[in-house]
């Protein structure tokens, strides 16, 4: 059996599904339309960085796929980033 150097094709593990951009864009109408003075609100948000595979091309035998999975259980780097409605930014990296 033969093999051949391909490109490799990502595959998504997750997307924003209708219903969850549906639902906080109902929040934060809500959240906008409150009351919120003389109260703090902290709004917290987490992301990463995990991509340390930049292969683009794979060897890989004929008739078969050449997709790579997302999922890595791999090094990454985390991000949290906080603000709050007084202005205030917070912001870890670990």
């Amino acid at each position: 059996m033969s093999m051949s150097y391909r490109k490799i094709r990502r595959q998504s593990l997750q997307f924003n599904s209708l219903k969850n951009i549906y639902l906080r864009q109902q929040w934060a109408i809500r959240f906008l339309e409150s009351d919120i003075q003389g109260k703090t609100v902290i709004n917290v948000d987490e992301s990463w960085i995990g991509t340390s595979d930049f292969r683009r091309m794979n060897w890989a035998y004929r008739g078969k796929n050449n997709n790579l999975a997302v999922k890595n259980l791999s090094p990454r780097i985390s991000m949290f980033v906080a603000l709050d409605t007084r202005g205030e930014v917070f912001l870890s990296l670990s």
